[in-house]
């Protein structure tokens, strides 16, 4: 049997856990794997997995191979289809609806559009979580990642990083 290992994306934080699965395996062995491993909580029959930035879930009873999925993509599992997130900037809040598998450098490009952000304004923009402990959220990581299940929105800010010079 032929192995392949993907990059698991989950609420339990921005780092991806590594899984080996067979590359015949279903969506729903996939599933099960990262469930019994603990990369991913609730009950079974409500997770779903999204290949990286990908609009709608992979069928549960589809190939790992019919979905596209190859050695080292990375997929990400949730139990919220959708994450609703407001992005605050100047005292004024944008939202829009992204699946959990989008990376923010997704939803920061899309925030610079919505805020009509051009030239030296729109240069050198992150988020931040609106919230304590308003971490920077890394580019490359996923909006689900940083989300709790039962609750499917995060709040966000769009701010200037933040240097030390030393």
């Amino acid at each position: 049997m032929i192995e392949i290992e993907l990059y698991v994306h989950s609420p339990k934080g921005d780092e991806p856990t590594m899984v080996k699965i067979g590359v015949e395996a279903l969506v729903e062995d996939l599933l099960k794997k990262i469930h019994e491993a603990g990369l991913c909580d609730g009950p079974l029959e409500e997770l779903v997995i999204f290949v990286e930035d990908g609009e709608e879930p992979l069928g549960r009873g589809h190939s790992l191979e019919r979905c596209g999925l190859r050695h080292r993509h990375h997929v990400h599992c949730h139990k919220c289809h959708r994450v609703r997130v407001g992005v605050l900037y100047n005292g004024v809040e944008k939202q829009e609806s992204f699946p959990p598998s989008t990376k923010v450098k997704r939803v920061l490009k899309w925030a610079i559009h919505e805020f009509q952000l051009k030239g030296a304004d729109a240069e050198n923009k992150v988020l931040r979580l609106a919230d304590p402990p308003q971490t920077e959220l890394p580019n490359e990581a996923h909006i689900g990642s940083f989300t709790q299940p039962p609750k499917c929105e995060l709040r966000l800010c769009l701010v200037a990083p933040i240097r030390f010079q030393g």
